[in-house]
């Protein structure tokens, strides 16, 4: 399934902005296919109550579909941001993220996540008791999402205190290794089209140095690497020999993007654990 996205660091989407790219946000009725038991409420309801309570739209993605007409009410992907929001660790801002549809293939769900603006990385982080959110669209909820929003938000201190402690922890070439090659078969299940450790650990940008062995900055570069893509590769048969030369996609699907960056983000905590 392909899908439309769009990001920034620090642009601010005007209702405009989001429907060309999520025009999903915006239905007005469910899916022909929901039961009568659906409880049909608008993220776009949702997106107001938010911008009512200092909360802007900072990124948005939906997904396609080949069926004739459902294109208006596929899953959908908003990042908010406060209008206040103050930069945490140096580049990164807090955000908080919704993923909902309007075709039955997906429940509210709010995550906490941080967005860094020297590599326009967007996370998911899962620390804290109220850094995810789920509910079924059984009523109106929008007094629940966006009190589940504050419950996230207070959360933040605690992930700035995780991402501190991480700038601090200095790993081995062998640890970082180890987290590269276990980030890899997170991303990739054949052999053959995963980058090497040493891809996945390239320092791209000025900014990245200060941090290169520390937990953060391997963190960083390996999200960065798994998530966008560009890693070349060399395709091989059975035998070894060299088929073609390619390059890894981009991961651009809601479901992948979220699980794969909260395992990502579970992984780091595992290896400061550990360090």
């Amino acid at each position: 399934m392909n899908f439309n996205f769009t990001s920034s660091g620090n642009r601010t989407y005007s209702h405009d902005d989001i429907r060309a790219v999520a025009p999903s946000v915006f239905a007005e009725r469910p899916w022909q296919a929901m039961s009568e038991k659906y409880q049909f409420v608008p993220t776009i309801k949702i997106v107001e109550g938010m911008e009512a309570e200092g909360f802007r739209v900072v990124k948005a993605m939906q997904s396609k579909s080949r069926i004739e007409g459902k294109g208006d009410f596929t899953k959908h992907l908003l990042r908010f941001r406060r209008s206040d929001a103050d930069l945490i660790v140096g580049d990164t801002f807090p955000e908080i993220i919704l993923v909902n549809s309007h075709d039955g293939t997906s429940s509210y769900q709010l995550y906490a996540g941080l967005f860094r603006l020297a590599c326009l990385n967007g996370m998911v982080c899962s620390i804290g008791k109220c850094s995810e959110y789920k509910t079924f669209h059984l009523g109106d909820i929008r007094g629940e999402v966006i009190d589940a929003s504050y419950r996230i938000v207070q959360d933040f201190p605690q992930i700035a205190d995780a991402v501190q402690s991480w700038k601090g922890k200095s790993l081995t070439v062998e640890q970082q290794t180890a987290f590269a090659e276990s980030a890899a078969l997170l991303r990739w299940d054949a052999e053959q089209e995963r980058p090497s450790a040493s891809q996945l650990l390239t320092v791209r940008r000025y900014d990245d140095r200060p941090d290169e062995r520390s937990l953060w900055g391997t963190y960083n570069r390996v999200q960065e690497a798994v998530i966008k893509g560009g890693n070349r590769y060399e395709h091989r048969d059975d035998r070894g020999r060299l088929i073609q030369r390619r390059r890894t996609r981009a991961v651009t699907g809601i479901d992948q993007d979220v699980k794969l960056n909260k395992a990502l983000w579970t992984l780091t905590e595992k290896m400061a654990s550990l360090v």
